[in-house]
């Protein structure tokens, strides 16, 4: 069965996103045992949904670093004249990063929908420590899977679900969220200003746009390797395949896919005897 792939955007395949997200997905799913309704559906989350709120992520983090660029570029005598100091700021930040925040965390609550795909398992929001807890009981804790949701929950995905839970209910279980527009340093020395930072409750302060960059890279990261995970834990068929990652340096710069699908090396060897 041949899926119908849709530019949903001005963002195409040499993007690493939809790349990734609808190229690949839609070549993995090609050669492993599921049904046609499961590849339909495998697609419609990765190579749909969840690629169209990424590439919004990517085009909300492009669209800040081209107006920190602008101020970067723009003559130090444009902010300071005599004693007074015009600090630049980015227009609709407040916006900008919640509505980053709302694409993510919808991500993430997407993204738990292909337990249902594959086992029939629901999980209504974004609970990766829920998804946890489930794939310990039905895989092990050593399993790849048990782990890595395990690390990506602990490690970046509960702080982004708990900074969009604070714009949401201010004040509430997840406290506040204080987000900072540039700020002046000095006018001597470069940097004269500080770029824009976030900061939830008392936790450390993080500039907003590296922060958006590991998010986009770290939630790419994580819809592969579930799927990976997850097509490799699919019953053998009698032809072995086998899923590889393609070195950085050897991906196509006009599709940068990550994974392929191929036949086992020994099952290639038996074939040319």
């Amino acid at each position: 069965m041949d899926l119908e792939i849709k530019q949903l955007s001005n963002v195409g395949t040499s993007n690493p996103i939809t790349a990734r997200l609808s190229i690949q997905t839609s070549e993995l799913i090609k050669l492993f045992p599921l049904t046609d309704k499961q590849k339909e559906d495998i697609f419609g989350l990765l190579g749909m949904e969840v690629n169209e709120r990424l590439v919004t992520c990517y085009k909300i983090y492009s669209q800040l670093q081209e107006q920190l660029i602008k101020v970067n570029q723009t003559n130090k005598d444009a902010y300071f004249r005599g004693n007074v100091v015009r600090t630049p700021a980015v227009m609709d930040l407040r916006n900008l990063c919640e509505n980053f925040l709302y694409q993510a965390k919808s991500i993430l609550r997407d993204l738990l929908g292909i337990f249902n795909i594959f086992y029939n398992k629901e999980f209504s929001k974004p609970q990766f420590d829920l998804a946890y807890k489930w794939a310990k009981e039905k895989f092990g804790e050593q399993d790849n899977l048990t782990k890595i949701l395990k690390d990506d929950h602990d490690t970046w995905i509960r702080r982004i679900v708990s900074m969009r839970n604070a714009i949401e209910h201010p004040g509430g279980y997840s406290g506040h969220l204080k987000i900072n527009n540039i700020m002046f340093i000095n006018k001597n020395i470069p940097p004269y200003f500080n770029a824009p930072t976030w900061q939830l409750n008392s936790h450390t302060e993080s500039s907003i746009l590296p922060d958006m960059a590991i998010f986009i890279e770290n939630t790419l990261g994580l819809c592969e390797d579930i799927l990976v995970i997850l097509l490799e834990k699919l019953p053998k068929d009698d032809i072995p395949l086998i899923i590889y990652e393609i070195p950085v340096e050897e991906r196509d710069v006009d599709c940068p896919i990550r994974f392929k699908v191929s036949l086992h090396p020994d099952y290639l060897k038996q074939l040319e005897n």
